[in-house]
């Protein structure tokens, strides 16, 4: 059997699955690109080599701006009106966002030791990079995706039963 035949589950070509995963691989890019961006700035600093950390930090912006305009229209327009995937957009972002507030807050021991307190360190170093982190960047664009895709479920649905009720 070649490949081309092999048949894809259904659930994996799922608009709500194909929009969940996506915003789950925008953050883990996104955390690569700001872990990237953290060591060319080490980089720069010891070699006094600036011109990569420069390119990438210019770079980055329209990068992430773009991945989060396609990951808005896709989820705008492909996933039907479900609620689960604004709810699940919005508390991603804001966990990101809170987590970037958090490091005026001392951690608990307890929770350092867990694997929130490792994410919430790892934020903390590329809270370093202030308005250029990616992962900042994508939070913030999911937060907006969820607010556009509650306010067109919403609209969505006051529109539906006015269009039954002309049909009658």
């Amino acid at each position: 059997m070649s490949r081309r035949n092999v048949p894809i589950p259904t659930v994996l070509r799922s608009p709500v699955t194909l929009s969940i995963a996506s915003l789950a691989a925008s953050f883990v890019a996104a955390y690569q690109l700001d872990d990237l961006l953290h060591r060319l700035r080490l980089y720069a600093g010891t070699t006094f080599h600036f011109q990569p950390f420069v390119l990438l930090s210019a770079l980055t912006p329209v990068l992430v701006v773009s991945v989060v305009l396609v990951l808005a229209r896709f989820v705008l327009t492909r996933v039907p009106p479900t609620p689960a995937v604004p709810v699940i957009y919005l508390v991603a972002g804001l966990f990101i966002i809170l987590e970037y507030v958090a490091y005026l807050v001392p951690i608990p021991e307890w929770l350092r030791l867990s694997a929130f307190g490792w994410l919430s360190t790892r934020l903390l170093v590329f809270g370093s990079l202030g308005s250029q982190s990616s992962t900042y960047y994508v939070a913030s664009g999911s937060i907006v995706i969820a607010i556009a895709k509650l306010a067109r479920n919403a609209s969505q649905s006051l529109e539906a039963p006015s269009s039954s009720h002309s049909a009658a």
